[in-house]
């Protein structure tokens, strides 16, 4: 250790001098303890100086390291198009199709975006089959809002049936099968009823019962659009499995207290107080359009609410 600040000293021997006349003042070591304290500090110096110097010398794990982060940047920016594409998702104009014969230019046809229907081929390339409508879904990217459009377009079952040891196999005109659509009543539908329209979950059948309890039920099905939460195109897609069998309760318009009104959900208080206010000073209602003389109630509130009143 004494030879190699010895080496070090012999270069600049003024500074060493004076490094080690401050330790021996301050520290009280000896000349034999200084030398050994300032070796100790260049062997140090050198060992934390190892490793930089070993990345200089190999300069070949760089482009490791780069090419990793490259990759990681690909993968990001890859969910970034894909994010992009699928906020770019409209409304298709879809016709009956089979997604294991389908070509690819058919699919951007019925408005598919092309890299969804690019997905579609190339799994069927690698040996992808399509058995039932929901494997659709697989394909990486299908948005749930363009599969509920194109759902009862395609020539799938809707689920795999069990099928016995001899049964004959399928003819090849399967693929033609019409396969029979279900439908609600809006007005007695419970959370199970609503969950089996394709985009409406748990949450979403809650939220809905729960709009109709406050109204009364439903009275038109363009209400469904008024529910917060629910999909528009969820809506127009199974427009035809909402039926209105079962009525809506309505509220004596002639007999009813203003606490009674209030409670409706396209009434409340306010409104409530001048209807029976009105009916007090001019008599009963006699139809539903007395109601426009009201000056607070326009027409697009009164036909909201008529739809609720009993004449």
């Amino acid at each position: 250790m004494g030879d190699i600040l010895g080496r070090y000293s012999s270069y600049c021997p003024f500074y060493f001098d004076m490094i080690k006349a401050w330790l021996r003042h301050y520290f009280g070591f000896t000349a034999k303890e200084s030398k050994g304290f300032l070796a100790l500090c260049v062997l140090l110096v050198v060992i934390f100086t190892i490793p930089a110097l070993y990345r200089i010398l190999r300069p070949e794990t760089e482009p490791i390291e780069f090419t990793i982060q490259e990759l990681k940047a690909d993968s990001l920016l890859e969910v970034m198009e894909v994010s992009s594409n699928l906020s770019k998702v409209v409304a298709v104009k879809p016709f009956l199709f089979d997604p294991n014969i389908v070509e690819e230019s058919e699919l951007m046809q019925m408005g598919m975006p092309a890299f969804l229907a690019r997905r579609i081929v190339k799994y069927r390339s690698k040996g992808g089959k399509f058995k039932v409508k929901g494997d659709l879904r697989r394909i990486y990217g299908m948005p749930e809002t363009l599969f509920v459009q194109l759902k009862d377009y395609i020539q799938l079952p809707d689920s795999t049936e069990r099928k016995g040891h001899y049964a004959a196999r399928p003819e090849s005109t399967q693929s033609k099968r019409v396969y029979k659509a279900f439908s609600i009543d809006m007005n007695t539908a419970d959370t199970l009823d609503w969950q089996k329209i394709d985009g409406i979950g748990n949450t979403l059948s809650k939220r809905i019962i729960k709009f109709r309890d406050k109204l009364g039920g439903f009275a038109r099905k363009e209400q469904l659009f008024e529910v917060y939460g629910l999909d528009s195109v969820v809506v127009k897609t199974n427009w035809e499995k909402f039926e209105l069998t079962t009525p809506c309760k309505k509220i004596p318009i002639n007999l009813a207290s203003e606490e009674e009104l209030a409670g409706h959900s396209y009434v409340g208080r306010k409104l409530a107080k001048v209807i029976v206010n009105y009916r007090k000073q001019h008599g009963e209602y006699k139809k539903a359009e007395d109601m426009l003389s009201i000056g607070m109630l326009d027409k697009e509130k009164w036909e909201k609410i008529v739809d609720y009143l009993q004449f």
